[in-house]
């Protein structure tokens, strides 16, 4: 490899580092003026290609099962927590937080994990959420 590929490869794992590591860990919110069954049911069907872990609906949270991935930095697992206010308008508030471990390089073998959140999910599965509320109506 030539030093400007080296330096471009290196480029861009720091900005992609960079990109990671600027994503909040608040998760994204959202207030709906619709009934909580309503809300639930429109969580639920924005769910369908996850695997639910948990749901408990008397306190109005929804958790995944991790998803388990692999990409050039390590492995990932992504999962996605969702709490439901019962009061009217609802506040449905979305976490979808990725851990990352990485492998050290050289002799070593240190691992390091990070763990994030991934606002375009959060704000994706809000959406979509908003989407299946107009549909019932």
């Amino acid at each position: 490899m030539n030093l400007k590929k080296v330096i471009l490869l290196f480029g861009f794992l720091i900005a992609m580092n960079c990109y990671a590591d600027r994503l909040g860990t608040e998760g994204a919110t959202q207030t709906f003026d619709a009934s909580f069954d309503s809300i639930w049911n429109a969580t639920l069907a924005s769910l369908e290609d996850k695997t639910i872990d948990q749901a408990n609906k008397d306190v109005g949270q929804i958790t995944t099962k991790a998803e388990k991935g692999h990409n050039f930095t390590g492995e990932t697992s992504k999962t996605i927590a969702i709490k439901i206010s019962h009061g009217k308008p609802a506040k449905v508030v979305v976490h979808a937080n990725i851990e990352r471990t990485t492998q050290g390089g050289g002799f070593s073998g240190i691992s390091k994990t990070d763990v994030y959140s991934d606002d375009d999910l959060e704000k994706d599965i809000l959406k979509s959420i908003e989407k299946n509320l107009k549909t019932q109506k």
